[in-house]
């Protein structure tokens, strides 16, 4: 009886502690849920954080690629502009050494004076020369000036119009024929290198390549019909030696067709300003028949292509004509700056049709 009495007791115990122990499971487990959905909501928090740093890092990402881009677009202009500046400092510093070697040249230059102060002439035929000479291998530039206050030369004319004159210059040559032509008073000059304008005064500059002596020859102007002593004021100057530039241009190569009979064709070419003395290297070769070449400046191309005149061969002015060939090589002097023309045509009473070979250069002397 005390057994089942005291398990009795021990069962109601038991029972009696079940419902205690079991509420306190229910509340622990309740506590435990609303920590764990704390830290769940706290992380959730934290996430939205870091997502939204997260963006704000890609925002900013995004525009420093944009500046390292914009950066990188600079770079690569300022690197053009870096180039271009560098191009045209190459171009400057090459134009600065241009100028020092012209300046070093001109510093070299030695001036003598040829002439300097008065001379007098006769109103009749007279004239007054000058020599100086060149020295071998050199090339040096002439400085001239004249003037007169004399007046009365032309009987003509009231004795107070003034006088004029003119100077020529002469190698040996050309000098000895002038010394002797007794040609001034008409008006009908010898041959000379060069020659001024008629004038009251003048002043120029002239490039002489040639070595030797030569000679300047200072003469009334034409027509005089009385005698009468005029005062020259003149100065002259050489200088030098100076230093020159040769520059080759083609003008033409290659192969042109000329018709026959009144056939013409024409190569043009200009001979810039500013050169001392231009010239031709003229070759040319002309399958089965032969040819002449003509050099024209631009009043006598336009007379030539008017004058119908080649089927005939009573041509019109040149400057220069090479001779009847089937082929030819010659230097050409070209006497001036301007614009020039190269004739190509077949002799008289040809009919056949001609192809010709051709190649021509300028050769342009500068100081």
């Amino acid at each position: 009886m005390v057994s089942l009495a005291a398990y009795k007791i021990a069962l109601i115990v038991v029972l009696a502690g079940v419902p205690t122990s079991f509420g306190a499971s229910t509340y622990y487990y309740q506590q435990q849920s609303t920590t764990l959905n704390n830290h769940v909501s706290s992380l959730t928090t934290q996430l939205n954080t870091t997502n939204n740093d997260l963006a704000g890092l890609k925002t900013q990402l995004s525009s420093a690629n944009s500046q390292v881009s914009s950066l990188n677009n600079q770079i690569i202009s300022l690197n053009g502009q870096l180039s271009q500046l560098q191009s045209q400092n190459s171009q400057l510093q090459g134009q600065v050494n241009l100028l020092q070697s012209q300046l070093t040249g001109h510093n070299q230059l030695q001036v003598s004076t040829v002439s300097q102060g008065q001379v007098s002439l006769s109103s009749n035929n007279g004239f007054q020369q000058v020599g100086f000479s060149v020295p071998p291998n050199a090339v040096e530039r002439l400085n001239i000036t004249f003037s007169t206050a004399s007046q009365g030369c032309l009987g003509a004319l009231p004795i107070s119009a003034p006088c004029s004159l003119g100077v020529s210059l002469f190698n040996q040559t050309q000098f000895a024929k002038f010394s002797k032509c007794n040609c001034i008073q008409y008006g009908n000059y010898t041959t000379t290198t060069w020659s001024s304008p008629i004038a009251t005064s003048y002043t120029t500059q002239m490039v002489i390549t040639s070595s030797g002596a030569w000679t300047l020859a200072f003469y009334p102007e034409p027509g005089a019909s009385s005698t009468l002593t005029i005062q020259v004021n003149e100065s002259v100057f050489l200088m030098g030696p100076l230093n020159l530039t040769t520059q080759v241009t083609q003008v033409s190569n290659g192969s042109i067709s000329v018709a026959g009979y009144t056939g013409i064709q024409f190569v043009s070419f200009t001979a810039s300003a500013g050169g001392i003395s231009y010239s031709l290297n003229l070759t040319f070769s002309a399958g089965g028949g032969s040819v002449r070449v003509a050099l024209l400046n631009q009043a006598q191309y336009i007379g030539f292509v008017n004058c119908n005149c080649v089927p005939y061969g009573n041509y019109t002015s040149a400057t220069w004509m090479a001779p009847l060939a089937t082929s030819y090589t010659a230097p050409v002097t070209v006497p001036a700056s301007g614009i020039w023309y190269l004739a190509f045509f077949e002799p008289p009473g040809t009919s056949n049709p001609l192809s010709i070979s051709e190649t021509v250069k300028l050769i342009t002397l500068t100081t």
